[in-house]
């Protein structure tokens, strides 16, 4: 796993087999976890992703560039998302922008994934 000592991770977070994953720059909130071959970082222009409350990435996700991921949003195994894609809360990607689809998930990260109940 590559982590710049420059990126600032949440206070909050999880790896599950790091293998390959590369977390760069990006704005990243608390309730946070990938697997692996997960890459995060920049476009040409050093614009880089934010990420909401509650994330999970599966393996062989992608996020780069300027792009926004919402709050209770899971990136599916191979999903990939670049430049001025966005991801709206209570989503799954799945597939590959522009032309990833979006469904909607009744499932709460917090909740099922690291066991919060708030």
């Amino acid at each position: 796993m590559d982590a710049f000592y420059e990126v600032e991770l949440p206070d909050v977070f999880a790896v599950q087999h790091p293998v390959g994953t590369v977390l760069g720059r990006a704005v990243y909130s608390d309730y946070f976890i990938c697997y692996h071959n997960c890459t995060v970082g920049a476009n040409l222009d050093n614009d880089y992703p934010s990420f909401g409350r509650g994330i999970v990435m599966y393996g062989g996700s992608r996020v780069i560039g300027k792009t926004a991921v919402g709050d209770n949003s899971f990136m599916s195994t191979g999903a990939i998302l670049i430049d001025g894609g966005t991801l709206a809360a209570d989503s799954i990607l799945h597939g590959v922008y522009p032309k990833a689809g979006r469904s909607p998930t009744s499932r709460n990260v917090v909740r099922d994934i690291f066991g919060m109940t708030t």
